[in-house]
């Protein structure tokens, strides 16, 4: 099933309702966390709108979209992933070392535990 994440790195360990009232760690300026998902995903078509990037990308196993808006700071602290398949988000979470929240199902996703949790 396709579904909507958004992958962040998280600001603390625990539950998200034991998380500091802040914004999470910058995962990178746009121009590094494109860098980053371009060498993932290959062949991602970014288009700017504003000032933000949407990207899209197809590949065998599926495809996805991608959009990524800075803070004011220039930073980039979400990544919204639209119409991906649950593997590529885990995948995805292991090598950028990020979490993944499903608002769907309103669950976390955690590599080090490799586990889907409640995020409330």
């Amino acid at each position: 099933m396709s579904y909507d994440y958004t992958v962040f790195r998280a600001p603390a360990d625990g539950p998200m309702r034991a998380w500091p009232a802040t914004s999470p760690p910058a995962l990178g300026s746009v121009a590094e966390v494109k860098q980053r998902l371009d060498d993932l995903l290959r062949d991602v078509a970014w288009t700017q709108h504003e000032s933000t990037w949407f990207g899209g990308w197809q590949a065998a196993e599926g495809g996805a979209e991608l959009q990524l808006t800075p803070e004011p700071d220039g930073q980039v602290r979400f990544v919204t992933i639209r119409r991906v398949d649950r593997a590529t988000v885990e995948h995805l979470c292991a090598r950028l070392r990020v979490v993944a929240v499903d608002p769907q199902a309103m669950t976390l996703y955690r590599v080090e535990t490799g586990d889907w949790t409640d995020a409330r």
